[in-house]
């Protein structure tokens, strides 16, 4: 008798939970407006653009809206029976611990936030929000930014809520390093068509006889290799990997390993570049 009232107690705790963690993913909480940053060019801000928002105090009242909607869910909700489903009364399946240690995590978090306590997934959530995010830009944003850790898969529903923004943010960083590439590869391009193609070290072939007006100068050839410096191996891979120019990349590639080889070349020569 008592096991079996164990069981139903346990399935309607059960469903109950997935009944909040369902809510919990329809919810929307700490979801931004335009996700993908698309207005964002680089500048400080990237958060509270991607939020509509204006600046730290509206980032705050928004942030306070929502963590007072999900304190109530996770405290006055769930807190109760996971404090039951954790105690050692109940034989619980895979899916069944996966989904109580879930919630537990949560509830320990919600507990730690609202006790204002400094650490936390919670706090380190509304930091990134408020002020931490919106001070990378496009310059930093590689450095600040590291796909090894926000890549990393986590059972922290707020630490997943961080990564996603900084995914989104690490992508808009890759598009603009393109735009910005595609530019310098053209600028790279205009000085090689205009000033150095047909000319030596160009040439297809060795000349027959001596052409030293073809000859390239060598403030020409350091202005290209000054433009080429800005085509970084980093800047090289947001160009391949973007939509937009990947195509065209095999093409792009070959020709700015021919540029690689000719400055290796000089560097070697004179070992002064």
């Amino acid at each position: 008798m008592h096991t079996r009232l164990r069981k139903l107690l346990l399935e309607q705790m059960y469903r109950d939970l997935r009944d909040l963690d369902l809510s919990l993913k329809e919810s929307g909480y700490y979801t931004p407006v335009d996700g993908s940053f698309s207005a964002w060019n680089g500048e400080q801000g990237a958060i509270f653009k991607a939020y509509s928002l204006v600046d730290q105090d509206e980032m705050k009242d928004y942030f306070a809206n929502q963590s007072a909607r999900i304190l109530t869910m996770v405290i006055n909700n769930a807190e109760p029976i996971i404090e039951v489903m954790k105690a050692d009364l109940f034989d619980l399946d895979i899916d069944q611990v996966k989904l109580i240690s879930r919630w537990h995590n949560l509830v320990e978090q919600a507990i730690a936030y609202k006790k204002k306590k400094v650490s936390g997934s919670m706090k380190s959530l509304e930091k990134f929000m408020e002020k931490e995010g919106n001070e990378i830009t496009y310059e930093a944003c590689f450095t600040s930014l590291d796909p090894n850790s926000f890549d990393k898969p986590s059972s922290d529903y707020f630490t997943n809520k961080k990564h996603e923004l900084m995914k989104g943010m690490y992508k808009r960083c890759q598009e603009i390093a393109a735009e910005k590439g595609a530019a310098q590869y053209k600028k790279v391009q205009n000085i090689f068509n205009t000033y150095i193609a047909n000319t030596f070290p160009s040439w297809p072939k060795v000349p027959r006889t001596p052409q030293i007006e073809a000859e390239v100068s060598w403030p020409v050839l350091q202005d290209l290799f000054e433009a080429l410096k800005k085509l970084t191996p980093g800047v090289r891979a947001a160009i391949k990997n973007t939509s937009k120019y990947n195509q065209s990349w095999k093409e792009v590639e070959m020709f700015l390993t021919q540029l690689d080889a000719t400055q290796e070349f000089f560097r070697n020569l004179f070992c002064t570049y």
